[in-house]
């Protein structure tokens, strides 16, 4: 099967929405300037963490319709090439330069090199969402294992959502144990959609107008979720740095980012829609129970109330595609923004320029937004098409 076929510009256009929203996320906290954020100036605080867990389900879906599942035509040296080829070279630069503009010592930076922070050290400081790297290029690898011992998907499911439930039985389990399984098991679920369910070659229509409303579901849905009320509490083994920053915690958003992958990449499902509705079900459900309560309305509350309201709204409305327009550009982009915007926001945090407060803020806003948008396009639209055809002529 060639790219082209391969390609999905709706997936690619939720990569690119998912990355944004990470960006705004950490525009959100005090990044980029310590006495001004996008939470302050606007009230609204979006949600980040969900849109990494939508990453890992792309990334498992993008390895499900791009390699085989029969162990006879997979060739694990040109996967693994592949992969390395994707991604290191950016990832290489970015942990340099991150590097040189923290403080942390070389044995830091040689763990990052190695795809082994989380595990034998912390992050570098000024850049600390290279997190996520480690635990991609470990999927990468838990593949080959997948692949060539002929492990179903559905067996590798239930063993990694088990393994994550084990801290309920064993709290002081080391953190990265459920971290690393329940950040699989979004992984194969990805992978799960991309074998196991048919592409929808005759679209029957409906599955257009869910686009906008399962975006919007993602961004209420860490706050309208009684799911949470369904996992006991449980002291969590804290490790250090981001260990546990993937957590038991996660399940109760899989639901959310299943049926928004569901949607994005036009499976053929004759109960997507049923889907739809029993996510958007869940979410009413908690605003019910909070109106009954007479609980009392915050900020967060109200917004993320709001957004499902356009989610409902969106839901029984037929928009053309042309709206993931912009987004699939960023989708195109979206590894290396992903990776290069945090250490230009803590580059940017230490400068000062001659006007303070809120001129300020947006000086450094205009230029993160210039700065990381003109790299973010270099490296993945100049430089690696270059080293593409350099390793793969």
């Amino acid at each position: 099967m060639s790219k082209k076929e391969n390609y999905n510009s709706q997936a690619e256009a939720l990569r690119g929405i998912a990355c944004l929203c990470v960006v705004i996320h950490h525009l959100s906290q005090d990044r980029l300037d310590s006495s001004m954020n996008l939470a302050r100036l606007t009230g609204f605080v979006m949600p980040g963490h969900i849109f990494v867990l939508v990453f890992f389900m792309l990334s498992g879906y993008v390895i499900g319709i791009t390699n085989t599942n029969q162990r006879s035509n997979f060739d694990s040296i040109t996967y693994l090439k592949k992969r390395l080829v994707r991604i290191y070279p950016i990832y290489f630069i970015v942990a340099i330069g991150s590097f040189l503009i923290s403080k942390n010592p070389v044995q830091d930076l040689a763990s990052t090199l190695l795809f082994a922070q989380n595990i034998l050290t912390d992050n570098l400081s000024a850049n600390r969402a290279l997190w996520s790297l480690n635990h991609e290029f470990l999927y990468y690898l838990i593949f080959i294992l997948l692949v060539k011992g002929n492990i179903p998907v559905y067996a590798a499911l239930g063993g990694t959502f088990t393994l994550g439930l084990a801290c309920l039985v064993f709290p002081s389990l080391h953190p990265l144990v459920p971290a690393y399984s329940i950040g699989l098991f979004f992984w194969l679920s990805g992978l799960f959609l991309a074998w196991k369910l048919p592409n929808n070659t005759a679209s029957s229509g409906n599955e257009g107008k869910f686009l906008l409303s399962m975006v919007l579901l993602l961004v209420c849905c860490h706050v309208l979720n009684p799911l949470y009320g369904l996992i006991p509490l449980v002291d969590l083994n804290p490790g250090f740095g981001n260990q546990n920053i993937v957590n038991i915690y996660d399940l109760v958003l899989w639901p959310f980012c299943f049926v928004a992958l569901l949607v994005f990449s036009s499976k053929k499902f004759a109960y997507t829609a049923m889907l739809v509705r029993f996510c958007q079900l869940i979410c009413f459900s908690y605003i019910l129970v909070f109106l009954l309560r007479h609980r009392e309305w915050n900020r967060d509350m109200i917004d993320m109330t709001l957004v499902f309201c356009g989610s409902i709204v969106f839901s029984f409305v037929h928009l053309h595609n042309r709206w993931l327009t912009p987004f699939e550009y960023f989708g195109k982009i979206s590894y290396a923004l992903y990776v290069v915007h945090m250490p230009l926001m803590y580059l940017l945090s230490h400068w000062t320029v001659s006007e303070a407060g809120k001129a300020e803020y947006f000086v450094k806003l205009g230029l993160f937004l210039v700065l990381s948008i003109s790299i973010s396009h270099l490296l993945e639209r100049v430089l690696q098409p270059k080293i593409k055809r350099l390793f793969f002529p």
